[in-house]
């Protein structure tokens, strides 16, 4: 599986922000074997710019198989949760899938 990008939105990508991502795909990447080539980009941050409270942060995650694009958004109160809740969304999506084919 590659990386081929991670971007900030309405806030800046910190390297903290950064390896959490990195770390929670690599989990991803044992179900990606069989998938040659693999890509996926991510999207992290404030859906809005002025918001303080409530459901502020989003994940965002396009995971491209040849064939097919798996798409999962998730928006929550705290940052790595979002991060967390779509990266599962994404895994369970990509099982099923791996399941029909």
């Amino acid at each position: 599986m590659r990386l081929t990008e991670i971007k900030g939105l309405n806030m800046d990508l910190t390297d903290a922000i950064k390896d959490h991502v990195e770390k929670r795909l690599e989990g991803l990447e044992r179900l990606c074997e069989d998938l040659q080539p693999c890509d996926v980009a991510a999207v992290v941050g404030k859906t809005t710019k002025g918001q303080q409270k409530g459901l502020i942060f989003k994940a965002e995650f396009n995971l491209n198989i040849p064939g097919t694009l798996l798409r999962v958004e998730t928006v929550k109160e705290d940052l790595y949760e979002a991060i967390d809740v779509a990266l599962k969304d994404l895994k369970r999506q990509l099982v099923a899938y791996k399941e029909k084919r």
